[in-house]
């Protein structure tokens, strides 16, 4: 640490502080004060976005940033003006923990320069205390003499040994909480088990129309309307409609009056209008289910005013999070005929692929398959590369690959993209298919929350992400040379493109001897040969779907490596 580097910062603080009107600004407080002292006292490059990134500010009300390390975010950082005290702020407490929480980072730094309070998102407040979660607080006054706790954040601790952070969250001994993807997926299987029981109960004659899977869709997508209502709201792109909702609810009521599912309904209209995207004017169940009040309002609750607990905030959720919510909420599954019950059924996510791959391994491979192609390249001619996940599940892959084409083209050009140009980049370069359609729904409604804006109408996406086998993908026995379906699905990848720049995923991990006539097992075998692992298959499959200058980035298990044949089809894609 600088001696000089701190003491002209105390000496910036303290003109800053004199001057009424700086002393109120949050975005100068934090470029004068709070990023110099990161980057001068705890060493971190705070101009590198790969080290230091800004989140995107909420209802630009907040200045947020996350300190990374190789891109992996590590600790967020919420900064505040200096006509506040933080120390002993419960609002501001809730508000970087949860800021945390939702990111999945353990720990949060709030500060206003003058006071810097270290926060534990991982852990149960004391008596529902907030307050208690508070590690330690640093006032400026004392900074000089001993940084204290503030060390721990030292650029070099993440770097070299984050064990020693072990000493820091001895400092707090209680019961740690459910993370935000554990308390959503409680959420989202007692909301359905909710709505089923109420359907049991008043419309049973769906169960005889209709198979217990499209209900179980059906019902998904009902909930992710109100999702992406609650994305919105958090986001400010709309007014808040759903938490007062709750206030209108009369338990005396109940079974009497439909205020609450009313107005759900016309704000499900609503939307549609605004936002014309496959999630509310797509016809179905979901439209006729007229849940009672109680049901709609419990699942409120749940989300806006939760007991003992912070409310949901969807727009700082990040998309991995939420797809990996999803993911595993696609595991339980609903079965019996006449009492269904719910149960997490780790066969179907082993039949069928469905395991979750950690952020830091999607943006691994994104940055090595997309760079290279991107690197010193225009937005025009961004626009007419072709990236596609044959395997998408919930769509990381498809988020970040757009996520890291969109920062590079902003970063590059120095300014922030207009949303018809976002649009235009991802219906243009990205791609995604996968054979479940609740996945395939997901993804979607992720896509959807990452391109919603205030104003402007979502687009459809059924041209881009598919719900289809991506093995089955044939109509005649020549797709060696012709690509059989796949030419008829992305026409202009093939007709202009000569197939795709980039096959980039984690593709399912299933043995081919497991292979059913369902999933088109001769096909599959005298188009691919005779492998062992449907992964395999998948690499063939990509050799297909690939150009001639075409780059293949997946995870594969170790054991790929000790293959005879495939590492010479692996090296070749990739080189």
């Amino acid at each position: 640490m600088s001696k000089k580097n701190l003491s002209d910062l105390l000496s910036a603080f303290k003109k800053i502080d004199s001057d009424a009107q700086l002393r109120k600004n949050e975005s100068q407080i934090a470029n004068s004060l709070i990023l110099p002292f990161f980057q001068n006292i705890l060493g971190w490059d705070v101009n590198d976005p790969e080290e230091f990134r800004s989140e995107e500010q909420i209802l630009g009300l907040r200045a947020d940033y996350v300190a990374c390390i190789n891109g992996i975010s590590k600790f967020i950082i919420e900064c505040k003006s200096l006509s506040h005290q933080i120390i002993g702020n419960i609002e501001f407490y809730k508000q970087a923990i949860q800021y945390a929480d939702s990111k999945g980072k353990r720990y949060a730094v709030l500060t206003n320069f003058r006071e810097f309070v270290i926060l534990r998102s991982d852990i149960k407040p004391k008596n529902n205390n907030w307050l208690t979660l508070e590690v330690s607080n640093i006032h400026i006054d004392n900074i000089e003499k001993d940084l204290g706790d503030l060390l721990y954040f030292h650029k070099n601790t993440w770097v070299k040994d984050e064990n020693l952070l072990r000493n820091l969250d001895q400092k707090i001994n209680l019961d740690k909480r459910k993370s935000v993807d554990e308390r959503l997926l409680s959420n989202f299987i007692k909301w359905r088990s909710l709505c089923i029981s109420w359907l049991k109960k008043y419309k049973k004659n769906l169960f005889e129309q209709y198979d217990i899977l499209y209900i179980e869709e059906e019902i998904q997508r009902f909930l992710d309307r109100i999702i992406f209502i609650s994305y919105c709201e958090d986001k400010g792109l709309e007014d808040i409609r759903l938490k007062q909702y709750i206030p209108q609810f009369d338990q005396s009521l109940k079974f009497k009056s439909n205020t609450v599912t009313n107005g759900i309904t016309q704000t499900f209209k609503l939307y549609a209008e605004k936002y014309n995207s496959d999630l509310f004017d797509r016809e179905g169940l979901a439209d006729s289910f007229n849940f009672e009040d109680e049901i709609v309002v419990s699942i409120l609750k749940d989300i806006k005013q939760p007991e003992n607990e912070l409310p949901f905030d969807f727009s700082i959720i990040p998309s991995d999070i939420l797809g990996k919510t999803y993911e595993n909420f696609i595991g339980h599954v609903i079965r019996g005929k006449v009492k269904l019950e719910e149960f997490d059924n780790i066969e179907k996510r082993k039949s069928e692929g469905i395991y979750y791959t950690p952020q830091w391994v999607v943006d691994y491979i994104v940055s090595n398959s997309i760079l290279p192609i991107i690197k010193k390249k225009s937005f025009k001619e961004i626009l007419n590369i072709k990236i596609i996940d044959p395997a998408c599940g919930s769509g990381t892959f498809l988020i970040s690959s757009y996520e890291y084409i969109l920062n590079y083209i902003e970063a590059n050009e120095k300014r922030r993209l207009s949303y018809k140009e976002r649009l235009s980049l991802f219906l243009n370069c990205i791609h995604g298919v996968d054979k479940d359609e609740r996945a395939v729904d997901i993804a979607k409604l992720n896509i959807s929350l990452k391109l919603a804006q205030k104003g402007e109408k979502l687009p459809h996406l059924s041209s881009n992400i598919i719900c289809e086998d991506s093995l089955s993908f044939r109509n005649t026995d020549n797709i060696l040379t012709e690509f059989g379906d796949w030419s008829l699905r992305f026409p202009n990848v093939f007709s202009k493109n000569n197939g795709f720049d980039i096959v980039i995923g984690n593709p399912p991990y299933l043995s081919a001897k497991d292979l059913t006539n369902g999933t088109n097992a001769d096909s599959i075998r005298r188009e691919f040969g005779d492998l062992d692992d449907l992964y395999s298959l998948f690499i063939r499959l990509s050799d297909l779907l690939l150009n001639s200058t075409g780059t293949l980035g997946f995870i594969v298990p170790n054991t790929f490596f000790t293959l005879s044949e495939l590492p010479l089809i692996f090296w070749t894609l990739i080189s």
